[in-house]
């Protein structure tokens, strides 16, 4: 599967705090502001590996062009504009389910809309807000199935369109500009997503959509396996030293016990677990009766069987 896919959309960051005031924007709005630094990458001598995705010279050598030929293209105007070049995200605790996608690189552009003065009377970003576009090889977009996303296969969803068109939606809406109509394009006009108002567009070869539609019978196959594996994560109970069914026994530093429900995810293979944001650890309340409501903001009991949702690295109960 080979894909570029150009990114337009607004993000909705938070911001960092700063001690000096933000410049009126009216003020910068016809400013041709520049970046924050023209980088000129000349493209690396050495392959680079990430987890199992190992990129190659001539791939990185792509990511320097793209970062460089952003820059070269336009100057950013009442906004500081910043690039950053882009490869698979590592894996870790909470994205063990992206291990199954395609290795991704390309390059990032972020316009710094709020700006301030620094000590030297220099125009810099006063909160990490800002807009973004990308050009991508090898990436995915639309909402992730994260019921059905293994290690070994990953699903997702591309919503239909609204059938309410606002003032809003065609501000950002460019699917339809006359420059792009020769090619695949997706605009995300779902509020509640992450990359609302996101325009993507698909170059692949032949102009053909480079992913696959599933049935409804494989939809249901694929969420029959869901259950399965989420019933197998739910039905084990942490006791003393033993670890959940297809896990290898936790590090001396991992235990389990009672006072402590550790994430297994890193620890587990074959999809024995289910996603770390959703993996849960279930008590008994008769045979820990010791056990209280977690003190960690980040668990809650749900029901009256006290089943503890992980949103952390381990949640600490305290003794009666």
């Amino acid at each position: 599967m080979k894909a570029c896919l150009l990114l337009l959309s607004l993000l909705s960051t938070l911001p960092s705090a700063a001690a000096a005031q933000e410049i009126p924007r009216g003020s910068l709005q016809d400013s041709l502001i520049g970046w924050i630094k023209v980088y000129k990458f000349t493209g690396p001598r050495a392959p680079l590996t990430v987890d199992a995705k190992r990129y190659s010279p001539a791939q990185l050598s792509i990511v320097d062009s793209l970062a460089n030929w952003m820059q070269a293209s336009y100057t950013p105007k009442g906004a500081l504009g910043d690039v950053l070049r882009k490869v698979s995200t590592r894996l870790g605790l909470y994205n063990q389910d992206e291990a199954s996608l395609p290795q991704s690189y390309g390059a990032e552009s972020r316009t710094y809309f709020q700006l301030k003065y620094d000590a030297n009377h220099k125009i810099v970003p006063y909160t990490t807000d800002h807009w973004t576009w990308s050009v991508r090889a090898n990436e995915v977009f639309g909402e992730p199935v994260l019921a059905l996303n293994t290690p070994t296969q990953y699903y997702f969803l591309l919503p239909n369109s609204s059938a309410q068109v606002t003032p809003e939606t065609q501000r950002y809406d460019q699917s339809h500009h006359p420059a792009l109509k020769p090619f695949i394009t997706y605009f995300n006009d779902q509020s509640k997503s992450s990359t609302v108002h996101a325009t993507y567009v698909v170059l692949s070869k032949g102009n053909k959509f480079p992913f696959v539609k599933i049935t409804k019978a494989e939809y249901l196959d694929k969420l029959a396996g869901a259950v399965a594996r989420k019933h197998d994560a739910a039905s084990w109970e942490p006791t003393g030293r033993d670890t959940p069914p297809g896990c290898r026994k936790p590090p001396r530093s991992s235990r389990f016990s009672p006072t402590s429900c550790w994430r297994i995810t890193r620890m587990c293979s074959k999809g024995a677990a289910a996603r770390a944001s959703d993996m849960p650890c279930t008590r008994s309340m008769r045979r820990w009766p010791s056990w209280r409501r977690p003190t960690s903001r980040s668990g809650s009991w749900y029901g009256g069987t006290g089943t503890c949702s992980i949103r952390s690295k381990s949640i600490r109960s305290s003794p009666s």
